[in-house]
């Protein structure tokens, strides 16, 4: 029963922080990903347009993916700690 508790509260855990990161990655590296992303193979010695829809995708994808995973983590902890308080 205790491996299982420690297993559901690493689950938790794990999810909250890997929430947490990919939602910083968003915030801190949606441009340079746009950027990339965006970057024609042809012309390497030219610059180019990044718009800004292009960047505001790749910059609130992985936000809204981090803030999913935070819920997630918080439901799931919701769910176990009323099934270990019915125990």
């Amino acid at each position: 029963m205790i491996k299982k508790k420690i297993i559901g509260v690493l689950i938790t855990v794990c999810l909250f922080i890997s929430g947490v990161i990919i939602a910083i990655i968003g915030f801190m590296k949606g441009l340079d990903m746009a950027s990339a992303l965006a970057r024609p193979k042809n012309d390497l010695d030219m610059g180019w347009i990044i718009p800004d829809r292009y960047i505001q995708a790749c910059t609130y994808v992985p936000v809204i993916i981090g803030v999913d995973f935070i819920i997630l983590a918080l439901t799931y902890a919701s769910i176990l700690f009323v099934k270990w308080l019915n125990e």
